[in-house]
């Protein structure tokens, strides 16, 4: 009997975990009492006609408000990643996830495009510019999310203070075609007879959702998407760690992010911003040295061709696709010495950076 305990005690903490209501978390100061200001919620706005899930967390009042996009597309359970691992920014913003449509506990069908859901994202935006006025939003945009994030940006100017795309997508065919021979490649160098043979079996792309989904698994299991030393195990315990959500948003992260990729990844495969070069706010993008899921060097000529306020590109040298995870110490003080430093500050004259080669 006592060989079955620890099997029997991991399995209560998963009914307890998956049967805890998801709460916030308050703020309280050093003597446990409440935070005067600070905001934690879980709400549902009503956002293209059906209520969408927010978690708005800020320690103090009157700071700007910090949206995250989510990937995937239908990737919410980045989300709680982001308020595991960056919960350090809440002093600074007032932090806000989003689950979208058809994706965490944001129910009902996907979005059918992604103009559908840069409408969803503008109304978020302005329901959020109604419920702390005059706070400002910087728009932190992943992946998929960050197509969605950088036509807003190009579109609602007045409606946002900054924008930072990280694992920014530029250009999803050549990307494609990018990451399969890398992922290719690197089952060749390393004599990985299954991860060739279905690799060879779908071929190069482009491909459909059944197969992009083989290539992103070999790619993870090659080390092309997190460079970090990183276990899935250990993202999804600390994501479980997390007051918002618990062991059934495991569930929906996957479902979402089926549903979402069936109905999206067609036009999602086919992106190519490159027209989108004029802007009316500053842009910065955060991009993991490794990253073979979208890769840097379309980021970094895209990102020459701009012209907006301040556009940087800082490089995050240990991190793959998920800087904000994998290097999130640095991740965070970045958006605060660069990024909010920025903000808080008088406008600057034009200027584009590349930090590092």
């Amino acid at each position: 009997m006592a060989s079955f305990k620890p099997v029997l005690t991991g399995l209560w903490r998963a009914v307890v975990n998956l049967t805890r209501a998801p709460s916030p978390l308050p703020f309280a100061d050093q003597r446990g009492h409440h935070r005067a200001g600070s905001v934690a919620s879980v709400c549902f706005a009503r956002i293209g006609g059906r209520p969408q899930r927010l978690v708005i967390r800020g320690a103090r009042p009157g700071t700007p408000l910090l949206l995250f996009v989510h990937g995937g597309p239908g990737a919410s359970l980045s989300n709680a990643w982001f308020r595991r691992f960056n919960a350090a920014l809440e002093e600074d913003f007032t932090v806000v996830t989003w689950d979208q449509r058809g994706a965490g506990r944001t129910r009902g069908q996907p979005a059918v495009s992604v103009a559908h859901a840069v409408q969803d994202l503008h109304e978020v935006i302005v329901w959020l510019r109604t419920r702390f006025p005059g706070q400002g939003v910087l728009l932190v945009a992943h992946s998929w999310g960050s197509v969605l994030g950088l036509h807003y940006a190009a579109a609602h100017p007045e409606q946002l203070l900054g924008y930072v795309g990280v694992g920014q997508v530029t250009d999803m065919p050549r990307s494609e075609a990018r990451s399969y021979a890398w992922v290719m490649q690197e089952a060749q160098r390393r004599r990985h007879r299954a991860a060739l043979r279905a690799l060879t079996r779908i071929g190069a792309p482009p491909y459909g959702v059944r197969a992009v989904m083989t290539q992103r698994t070999w790619l993870s299991l090659l080390g092309g998407d997190l460079h970090a030393p990183l276990r899935a195990t250990v993202l999804l315990r600390e994501a479980l760690r997390t007051p918002e959500f618990n062991a059934w948003d495991l569930w929906l992260h996957l479902q979402g992010s089926l549903r979402s990729s069936r109905a999206l990844w067609p036009e999602f495969a086919a992106v190519n911003l490159n027209s989108l070069r004029v802007f009316a706010v500053p842009l910065w993008f955060a991009q993991g040295r490794h990253d073979q899921v979208i890769g840097g060097s379309e980021l970094q000529a895209y990102v020459k061709q701009l012209k907006a306020p301040q556009v940087r590109l800082m490089w995050f040298e240990g991190s793959g696709h998920d800087p904000f995870f994998e290097e999130p110490v640095q991740f965070n003080q970045w958006l605060r010495t660069e990024v909010l430093a920025h903000l808080l500050h008088a406008e600057q004259p034009q200027q584009t950076q590349i930090e590092g080669p």
